[in-house]
């Protein structure tokens, strides 16, 4: 039973992503911060670890409040993000208002949920059973599962749901990607369909969640139509994603009720 915000040593396993070289380590004093997200937004949003070019958007997303840093003035760029961080992202941008995505929970929140695996004493409690609330998360076979690492095909059905809300649309299960002009490739979520992306069948329950954050232009794939579904996503991608999502649906207007009051 979680009942506090671990040491992050989980986070220290570095990732080598598929269109990306190896990346420095953070010191160790910088990963084993607690509960760096869901706190006041930080006065300083240049991090000695940054790395290009992913610089930009790691202290973008942290200017915005919709990802810290891990802990003083470093980002732990390579480090993947984990479940019980990206329900702060999430909610963030689903819910904060302004620049500065100002969104908290009630207090109330962190009881308003039951995973086996979390008491409303965790840290982060009430920001999980806030995505809970907010039907954005459903959690794990197991409960919430907030010390794994988030894989990509799952943050797409998380930032499609997010943005598809924000944005008044439905998520279409067929359509026409295009990487670039003259580059285009037809998709059919459905058994006996096809998928633009060679790793991600087209009978997946992720299928139409990751071509519409492609469509959408979240995000452009691992490698030549191909979307790496399983990898775990590290933190100066998310950054990526949580900007490029704040972008795309900037201006509309914010969920008027917090489910958890």
């Amino acid at each position: 039973m979680i009942t506090s915000c671990p040491q992050r040593f989980a986070r220290g396993v570095l990732l080598l992503a598929v269109t990306i070289a190896v990346l420095p380590v953070a010191s160790a004093s910088a990963q084993i911060a607690p509960c760096a997200e869901g706190g006041a937004p930080q006065s300083t949003c240049t991090f000695v670890d940054d790395v290009a070019p992913y610089d930009a958007f790691l202290e973008l997303a942290c200017t915005r409040n919709l990802m810290a840093g891990c802990g003083g003035a470093y980002a732990c760029p390579g480090e993947a993000v984990l479940r019980e961080d990206m329900a702060v992202h999430l909610e963030r941008l689903y819910r904060g208002e302004g620049t500065a995505h100002v969104f908290t929970p009630a207090d109330t929140c962190a009881s308003k949920c039951t995973f086996a695996d979390l008491t409303p004493s965790h840290c982060l409690a009430g920001w999980i059973c806030q995505l809970y609330k907010d039907g954005i998360t459903g959690g794990c076979p197991t409960g919430y599962c907030g010390a794994e690492a988030v894989k990509r095909e799952q943050m797409a059905v998380f930032l499609s749901v997010v943005i598809s809300w924000r944005l008044g649309e439905t998520i279409p299960t067929s359509g026409l990607l295009c990487r670039a002009p003259g580059d285009c490739r037809s998709y059919a979520c459905q058994s006996g369909g096809t998928s633009a992306f060679s790793d991600v069948t087209p009978n997946s329950v992720y299928c139409k969640f990751i071509h519409y954050i492609a469509f959408k232009g979240v995000t452009s794939g691992c490698g030549v139509w191909e979307f790496c579904p399983t990898i775990a996503i590290p933190r100066e991608q998310m950054a990526v994603f949580l900007v490029a999502s704040d972008n795309l649906i900037s201006g509309t207007p914010v969920p008027s009720t917090n489910t958890c009051q």
